[in-house]
């Protein structure tokens, strides 16, 4: 299985290529935000970054997705927000 909050034509072709059963799934329209997602972008500096996630996800009602660059930090921000409380996967 791939999931990815975008999906380049390249990797669609990928997905064509080696995948069995190959089913592609968008939600709302490509390339615009579905209308029922709110987008909050933040300029932090790197030291903020985690007590700013926890201030914000604290404030905010519903279901949250935060996107990181690599497995490593997931893991980092995954044991963050069980040391606060937060249930994540």
């Amino acid at each position: 299985m791939l999931f990815s909050a975008t999906f380049s034509k390249k990797v669609q072709f990928i997905g064509l290529q080696y995948m069995k059963d190959y089913v592609y799934l968008s939600i709302g329209r490509i390339g615009q935000t579905n209308e029922f997602i709110k987008q909050i972008i933040l300029f932090v500096k790197d030291h903020e970054k985690d007590s700013s996630l926890l201030k914000n996800i604290k404030t905010d009602n519903g279901l949250i997705i935060v996107f990181v660059r690599t497995k490593l930090r997931a893991s980092q921000l995954e044991d963050l927000l069980n040391k606060n409380g937060i249930a994540c996967d």
